[in-house]
């Protein structure tokens, strides 16, 4: 019998050396982890998510909370995803290559997975705070799981885009 490779929900994203020196700035609501050589674009990174914080959880009914925001510059790809256990926010920094894009991909992808930052803390409040202490953070999911399509998170995250960008 052939050996099946297996898949789990976590998953490295991004291609960092294993050389890699991380560093941290801070602010009163987020954490922005990076590579050491990496100050400037880390600054820019907190300063949009900073910017856009308060339209980001614009109708959510919630206050952010802080979390870590991962910045992964060693790949070619063009992405982000927001994380809910361990909670965080993995950006891989490398714009796209298409001329088409009008959106600065910094301000993109602070509008973007802002919202979804946003989504996710929804997902702690009310019931699903009682969840929290039963399941951890993977209650996060149970609340997706309840939300009637997860077309209807992505929809509202490229939403925010459209209504807060000044290419939307």
């Amino acid at each position: 019998m052939a050996a099946a490779p297996l898949r789990a929900q976590y998953y490295q994203l991004g291609a960092d050396p294993s050389s890699t020196r991380w560093n941290r700035i801070r602010s009163d609501n987020f954490d922005v982890i990076y590579p050491v050589e990496l100050d400037s674009l880390a600054r820019v990174y907190l300063y949009n998510f900073e910017r856009m914080r308060p339209l980001n959880i614009a109708g959510l009914g919630i206050e952010s909370v802080k979390v870590p925001i991962v910045l992964h510059p060693y790949t070619m790809e063009s992405n982000g995803t927001v994380v809910w256990a361990p909670k965080r926010a993995e950006l891989i920094t490398t714009p796209p290559s298409s001329a088409l894009y009008a959106l600065d991909w910094e301000q993109q992808l602070a509008t973007h997975e802002g919202r979804h930052l946003g989504q996710m803390v929804h997902y702690t409040k009310g019931i699903y705070k009682l969840l929290g202490y039963l399941a951890g953070e993977q209650s996060i999911a149970i609340g997706v799981g309840f939300y009637p399509s997860r077309t209807l998170l992505e929809g509202d995250a490229v939403q925010n885009e459209t209504d807060f960008s000044n290419t939307g």
